[in-house]
């Protein structure tokens, strides 16, 4: 098929295309055009209407040229289209074409051309299922990898995985002995027990202990104990077989443990962490609560501590004006706040294990030798005391001057290590006059431990550590908790004000005290998003809930127990926000 516009030509072309046409006039449906054939003038542009013909004729003159139409325009069956809006074009029909056979290729439902596409249809669905299914194994697939190399990420390296295992051979330890092993930098103490340890054990009284805990759970196998040797006090690594309780003996600060690793007397104020061990024949195997077959990424609820809250009638800090004066050659001055009457002693250079060994002693005994000038009972104890002093009536603040001692020898300053302190500081409360107010669990003493500036430690005058005993004999390390305020904390305790807000959400105010760094600086809320604190980074083991509201029925709960109200705990948290994000219900979703 061939598409033509014909260009400008003279009427003796015309003729010719005419003639070849049989000698049939063509008839023009434009009047124009009809009008420019009759005149026949030359070199006229003509533009030729349409028609359909079949040429004859293989040649034809137009001025002087000779043109092969069959060889050219029309070798083949042709049709020329022309008119005003006729592209200029040319259409070959090629009839010598071999299509390909594709019938080899399909399907069987799809040979047949005369069905429809709904009667072939389970074959092509099957196909799409196959595709479909194996697309979705393969994205599974894909995905379970993803994961599994996310989930590693938070897993522990392998060197920290073979750290947390130790296998120990327990097969040569005789009875009555104790061997001492090293788990993730830390000593371990593995004892094998006598029969009658082990029945001396099973007989205590619970209700006697600090921390009461059977033995039965500490030792499932009775032969074997084992135990982390870190004091529960300040860290220290006890004595094993030394103490009055034929177990383990903390010689720093004096806690008595038993023969099953249970605090029995001294400051320490819980028993030894037993870790996760198992037998295998003699084999002793101390494994972590996380090992390479067993991974969690969830991290444990944070739960507040067991806790008691106590009125503490004792404030004693250092003057600031002391702190750049020789307290050995000047004294110094303490600034001292007691709500009743009070007795102040004062001991240069005590010798360190024998103050421990005092200060665990019964409460009636520890104020009659303190009040009787007993309490030193041996020349070389302390190596100077002042005279002790009573303040009869209620202050609100005293400044009281401790005196230098009158001799003094510098020998103890080069003892290396030191077993005195330097000063030690005791406030004692005259419950003689208030005896029938006081109850058991009443704070009636403040032992305050000093370091005083020498040329050997050119360390700052401090308070290093502060020990309150109960009326019932127990003490307790007296530790500061560090609040995030502008205000200090003679203004927080002089104004009586509230705690300051949250450093998260300054919308509510501090009520969680986080441990161990001992910062408090957070809400209720907030503690629930974070897993460390926000001022330190320092990972959150657990909290102390302060600031809390006092009634009634709370404090009948703490004179007659020392368990925690768990129930106010749940409503405080019951009391949050519940407008939680989506990105926040999903990272609480996947333990994040």
């Amino acid at each position: 098929m061939i598409t033509m516009q014909s260009r400008s030509i003279s009427n003796l072309a015309t003729k010719a295309i005419t003639q070849a046409c049989g000698g049939q006039k063509v008839a023009s449906s434009f009047p124009s055009l009809k009008r420019d054939w009759d005149e026949k003038e030359q070199n006229t542009p003509l533009i030729f209407p349409a028609f359909a013909m079949s040429l004859h004729k293989n040649k034809f003159s137009v001025s002087g040229a000779t043109f092969n139409l069959n060889s050219h325009l029309f070798r083949n069956k042709c049709q020329a289209i022309t008119g005003i809006g006729v592209s200029n074009q040319y259409r070959l029909a090629h009839t010598d074409v071999k299509i390909p056979d594709f019938t080899s290729y399909r399907r069987q439902s799809n040979k047949d051309i005369s069905k429809t596409s709904t009667e072939s249809g389970d074959d092509r669905r099957a196909f799409t299922y196959a595709i479909t299914t194996a697309t979705g194994v393969g994205g599974a697939l894909v995905a379970k990898q993803m994961v599994h190399g996310l989930v590693n990420m938070f897993s522990p390296a392998k060197d920290c995985l073979a750290l947390s295992k130790v296998e120990v051979n327990i097969g040569n330890i005789p009875e009555g002995k104790n061997v001492t092993v090293k788990w993730r930098g830390k000593p371990v103490f593995i004892r094998r027990r006598t029969e009658s340890e082990i029945a001396a054990e099973k007989a205590v009284n619970l209700k006697d202990l600090r921390d009461p805990e059977a033995d039965e759970k500490r030792a499932p196998n009775p032969e074997w104990l084992v135990v982390i040797g870190v004091c529960t006090h300040l860290g220290c690594v006890p004595i094993p077989g030394k103490g009055d309780f034929g177990g383990y003996y903390c010689p720093c600060h004096g806690s008595h443990y038993d023969a099953s690793g249970r605090i029995r007397k001294g400051p320490a104020p819980a028993n030894l962490e037993v870790p996760n061990y198992e037998f295998d024949g003699d084999k002793l195997i101390i494994v972590s609560k996380m090992d390479d077959e067993n991974i969690c990424c969830l991290r444990p609820p944070k739960m507040p501590i067991k806790s008691q809250r106590l009125r503490n009638p004792f404030l004693m800090k250092i003057d600031p004006k002391s702190l750049k004066n020789d307290c050995y050659q000047f004294g110094l001055d303490l600034n001292i706040v007691c709500e009743c009457s009070f007795w102040l002693f004062s001991f240069w250079w005590i010798k360190i294990n024998d103050f421990h060994h005092k200060l665990t002693m019964n409460w009636n005994d520890l104020r009659n030798q303190l009040i009787d000038s007993q309490f030193i009972n041996t020349d070389d104890m302390a190596v100077y005391r002042n005279d002790p002093e009573l303040y009869q009536d209620e202050y609100n603040k005293i400044v009281h001057h401790i005196k230098q001692p009158e001799q003094f020898d510098e020998k103890y300053f080069r003892l290396q290590p030191r077993d005195r302190y330097p000063l030690v500081i005791i406030l004692l409360l005259n419950d003689r006059e208030i005896e029938d107010e006081i109850q058991s669990n009443d704070i009636v003493m403040l032992a305050s431990i000093l370091h005083l500036k020498d040329a050997i430690v050119p360390l700052e005058t401090s308070i290093l550590e502060q020990y309150i005993k109960r009326k019932s004999g127990l003490v307790l390390n007296l530790q500061d908790l560090y609040v995030c305020s502008d205000q200090t904390s003679d203004e927080m305790t002089n104004k009586q004000s509230m705690m300051p807000y949250c450093v998260i959400c300054f919308d509510e105010h501090i009520t969680r005290a986080l441990l161990p760094c001992r910062h408090a600086c957070v809400c209720a809320c907030c503690l629930e998003k974070i897993h460390t604190c926000p001022l330190c980074r320092s990972p959150i083991s657990n909290f102390i809930l302060i600031n809390q509201p006092v009634t009634m029925v709370a404090l009948q709960q703490q004179q007659s127990s020392n368990q925690i109200d768990s129930d106010q705990y749940r409503n405080d948290r019951n009391d949050c926000p519940q407008k939680e994000g989506f990105m926040n219900k999903l990272q609480k979703f996947l333990g994040f």
